[in-house]
């Protein structure tokens, strides 16, 4: 069939979707930690503390316009419907959300800073509330130009947001601004990054089906998961600030915490991408098409997946050490355990894009809700008795019963999920590499080189059974030859 031909448009479309998106996910991350360390070292703890509060606003109030609207342009799009009747009704929908937001930001931005007894807070809450709209209208941006399958350039929206902010920030750091400077640096680049999608989207399409879809009508559901998803990625946390509030622990179990979600930031881009192609493939009748988008995001998934878990499970102590002082490494066990938590909630939420894009919105909705109070009652259970490890199994278990149920309602839709031998082998391989970093690691030997031996024997591996072929090499080598 001609859509198992990895050299075709379709098995392309995929791989440079995820590359692309990949790759601005890394550069967003990075430019984020660079910014926390320069101002860690430029300002009080004081101020530091407050521009973490800022942040924290900016997060939970990005989850509720980050997804919904932008997501529905992104389906819709894909679909065929007319571009500008789906542009106009996004933008107009997206509009009086940040509207609201807005309003309700300035409005409790003076009982806010009072009630967090710190006055210096309400300048940068005001700036914060500016800033939000151009977040969001970035997200839809980014939603529009996924629907087109302008993968390169809605990843290149996320890269104008990031590298730029740096400059700004540490510009303004330098004139003396600390803090201010900072949020003024993130509302800077915001306003840079939204211009260019504006140029972006501002383009003339042929004319496409009537628009006879609710955007609001899909996107709620898709916002109320976010917000319970933010509770699942964080409850565990605030338990263990909670209960050991005194005790360093707290801090050992965020940074654990912390570096275990970076999968999560990065190959969210898996999820972005599948949207749109399953979007058009089903609106087209195509299934055996979908079924490829599937199975092949799957297989990729699970390359990298296998790469970051022997990374973790071989040198939770290094990496930990490596980014925070020494006595962190307590965390080391909580981490090893939280990386698989972390995979099976990325594999999860990967999961709910390939079913929101058949509008089956309030499935993955439910399966949080009904789950959710199985994962306080845990918290409530183990973190008591086994303090970190307590609280990592808990998020781990939780987030298996979420993939486990997720891969049922995704073969109910789509009568697949992933390649059985595909999945043996890579498991295989991982395990091998894993079996002989571990012997290398009891011998004392360098802990750079383990790493090394051990992602080379997997790489090895993979190429001996087969699983990775020279078509893999010479399809990545074409994303930097082509353009799309």
């Amino acid at each position: 069939m001609i859509i198992e031909n990895k050299n075709n448009k379709f098995y392309n479309n995929l791989l440079k979707g995820n590359f692309y998106l990949i790759f601005a996910q890394i550069i967003f991350l990075i430019s984020g930690y660079v910014i926390h360390i320069a101002l860690a070292h430029s300002v009080n703890p004081v101020e530091y503390g407050r521009f973490g509060i800022i942040l924290s606003i900016l997060m939970i109030t990005n989850t509720i316009l980050g997804r919904g609207v932008p997501e529905a342009a992104s389906k819709y799009i894909a679909e065929g419907y007319n571009y500008s009747n789906v542009k106009k009704e996004a933008l107009k929908i997206q509009s009086v959300l940040c509207f609201i937001i807005f309003i309700v930001l300035l409005l409790i931005s003076y009982p806010l800073s009072i009630l967090l007894n710190d006055e210096k807070m309400l300048i940068y809450i005001i700036i914060l509330s500016f800033i939000l709209p151009l977040r969001a209208f970035l997200n839809l941006f980014k939603g529009i130009l996924f629907g087109l399958e302008k993968f390169k350039k809605g990843a290149n929206l996320i890269i104008l947001n990031s590298l730029p902010r740096i400059g700004f920030v540490f510009l303004l750091i330098l004139l003396g601004l600390g803090v201010l400077g900072a949020i003024l640096g993130y509302l800077f680049a915001s306003l840079l990054a939204v211009i260019v999608g504006v140029l972006y989207i501002n383009i003339k399409r042929y004319e496409g089906k009537k628009l006879n879809k609710n955007i609001f009508i899909y996107s709620y559901p898709v916002i109320l998961f976010s917000v319970i998803l933010m509770l699942i990625l964080n409850l565990d946390t605030l338990y263990v600030k909670a209960l050991f509030s005194n005790s360093p622990i707290s801090g050992y179990y965020v940074s654990a915490k912390t570096i275990s979600i970076i999968p999560f930031s990065i190959l969210s881009a898996f999820s972005m991408t599948i949207l749109p192609l399953i979007s058009r493939s089903d609106s087209d009748g195509n299934k055996n098409l979908t079924k490829f988008y599937i199975r092949e995001s799957y297989r990729y998934l699970f390359l990298v997946f296998s790469i970051i878990i022997l990374i973790v499970t071989l040198a939770p102590n290094f990496i930990l050490t490596l980014l925070y002082p020494q006595s962190y490494s307590e965390a080391s066990i909580p981490l090893a355990i939280l990386i698989f938590g972390t995979i099976f909630l990325t594999i999860f939420y990967f999961i709910s894009y390939s079913i929101n894009a058949i509008e089956k919105t309030i499935i993955p909705t439910i399966i949080l809700l009904l789950i959710f109070p199985l994962y306080i009652i845990s918290n409530y259970i183990l973190i008591p008795i086994y303090g970190m490890i307590g609280a990592s199994i808990s998020f781990t278990a939780v987030s298996f019963i979420y993939m486990i149920i997720g891969l049922i309602f995704q073969y109910k839709y789509f009568r697949t999920i992933f390649k059985f031998i595909s999945t043996i082998k890579i498991i295989f391989s991982l395990s091998f590499a894993y079996v002989c970093g571990y012997y290398m690691l009891i011998t004392g030997i360098n802990i750079f080189l383990i790493l090394f031996f051990s992602l080379l024997i997997y790489i090895v591996l993979l190429f001996l059974i087969k699983e990775l072929t020279n078509r893999d090499i010479e399809s990545i080598i074409l994303i930097f030859r082509k353009k799309k």
